[in-house]
């Protein structure tokens, strides 16, 4: 068995074991404000990224090969023009930045004042049911990923997952029950379906050279970050 056969799967569960930071982060974050001031909470915050960051520093090692500074610069600006040539790294950057959409508008943006002031629930209900949503992408991503896979197939996947995120995202702006239940459960069907995003990780793999492999993926978070900036203005 080729191991592109289960190369969507692998990137369902790196999405999948990412996306945990956003659960544990949101619902931790509230409860924390609710107990201390907005400073501590902060600053809580600051001591935990500095860990992280000096635990980075200290355990993760670069391979080291020793090449003329001159050649890798050339090197580098080829590898990138022949990434930006290549079509399909255009598409699956915007694909996955469109996609990804709701995760940066209603999880991480805009998602719990929308919830407060048009159901009049608490901070935490609202930071709960927004957490839903990367619930449901730990949950999709390993589930699409093996879809696909299964059925040899990425493009078929991903027009159906893009449709039913539309469907999903009018079901919330137009849900008829209130119940924090059944909008939690909304927005946990809003991440299962927008998971199929992972998909398009597996169709840079595929459309690129092995040595051109880290650098399509750069270029496409950039295309992910660059829309994500624009709609929500940061």
């Amino acid at each position: 068995v080729s191991q592109s056969r289960y190369r969507a799967l692998a990137s369902g569960m790196i999405i999948a074991l990412g996306m945990n930071g956003g659960i544990v982060g949101a619902n931790f974050y509230s409860q924390l404000a609710v107990h201390l001031s907005w400073p501590t909470v902060f600053t809580v915050n600051l001591v935990i990224g500095s860990l992280l960051f000096f635990s980075i520093l200290v355990l993760v090692r670069d391979h080291v090969e020793e090449k003329n500074q001159s050649d890798v610069q050339s090197l580098a600006l080829e590898q990138i023009k022949q990434v930006l040539l290549n079509g399909q790294n255009w598409l699956c950057g915007l694909y996955t930045g469109l996609l990804n959409l709701s995760v940066e508008l209603l999880a991480a943006a805009w998602g719990s004042f929308y919830l407060i002031q048009r159901y009049h629930i608490a901070n935490t209900q609202a930071s709960f049911i927004t957490s839903m949503i990367f619930l449901g992408i730990i949950l999709g991503s390993p589930i699409v990923g093996v879809i696909s896979d299964l059925v040899r197939s990425r493009k078929l996947p991903m027009i159906c997952g893009a449709f039913l995120s539309l469907v999903s995202i009018l079901a919330i702006i137009y849900a008829p029950n209130h119940s924090v239940a059944f909008l939690a459960l909304l927005f946990l069907i809003l991440g299962v379906v927008t998971s199929a995003q992972v998909i398009s990780y597996s169709v840079i793999f595929e459309s690129n050279p092995q040595h051109l492999m880290s650098t399509a993926m750069g270029i496409a978070a950039v295309f992910i970050n660059i829309i994500g900036a624009i709609v929500t203005g940061k």
